[in-house]
């Protein structure tokens, strides 16, 4: 499975933010760019979150998270939760 995500940070000041990325099991997840770069306050960058899995035959449910890292200091925290499709009746996919 592939998927692909958009998001947009805009911190208080000037500031550069650096992605750690902790993959949930069996996926592998890129974001770029990598640092977010903020020279004036209230300035918006965005970002893109690309992601690849392979499905969990025993249908386990993996964590990560997505933490954008200013200094050390300040962190902003995005969960990772990938679950299998359910093979219940009755429940469709769009």
């Amino acid at each position: 499975m592939k998927c692909g995500f958009h998001g947009h940070k805009h911190p208080l000041g000037t500031a550069t933010y650096k992605v750690k990325v902790v993959e949930p099991e069996g996926s592998t997840i890129v974001v770029s760019p990598e640092t977010l770069a903020f020279r004036k306050t209230h300035e918006k960058r965005s970002y893109s979150v690309a992601m690849k899995y392979r499905s969990d035959k025993n249908g386990k449910v993996s964590f990560g998270e997505l933490v954008w890292i200013e200094n050390g200091k300040h962190t902003v925290r995005s969960p990772i939760v990938i679950s299998p499709p359910s093979s219940r009746k009755g429940f469709s996919r769009p």
